[in-house]
């Protein structure tokens, strides 16, 4: 096989690959501008005297503790919350916390009995202890999904 078309297919084959990586890293030579910050996300300034300012409430969208807020404030919205006395099981609080935070995560399977009403607090912990930390998975590039397990 001709060398220079061997070589030709392997950088083209690596382009398809990484394509999105290289936009991200190169966004000049594709004729895009640069992502938009994320609500809450630190954007860079050309003045670096001035810090940005803090977020309003003291917190990232993203934190635990938010998250944990957000999720309370669903649970009070919800007629069943408050004719079990404040109690859900497992898998109640899952659904809210994948309705509040999005994503498919099974909470269920971290406790020894999912069915077991209990408080916020306890399903807090035992998501927790479990090394779910409540916050989101950075997201991760095609290739990555596409070559990973």
């Amino acid at each position: 096989m001709n060398p220079l078309l061997k070589y030709g297919l392997i950088v083209g084959a690596a382009y398809f690959l990484f394509r999105d990586q290289l936009a991200v890293m190169l966004p000049s030579l594709f004729g895009a501008h640069p992502p938009a910050p994320q609500p809450g996300q630190a954007t860079t300034s050309s003045s670096a005297s001035s810090p940005p300012p803090p977020p309003a409430t003291g917190q990232t969208p993203t934190s635990a503790a938010t998250t944990k807020d957000l999720l309370l404030k669903w649970a009070q919205a919800n007629a069943f919350y408050h004719q079990q006395n404040g109690l859900m099981n497992a898998w109640q609080w899952g659904y809210g916390y994948n309705a509040v935070r999005g994503g498919n995560t099974d909470f269920a399977s971290q406790f020894a009995d999912p069915s077991r009403l209990m408080t916020l607090d306890e399903f807090w912990t035992g998501v927790q202890a479990a090394g779910l930390s409540g916050l989101p998975a950075p997201r991760r590039s095609a290739a990555a999904r596409a070559w990973s397990y």
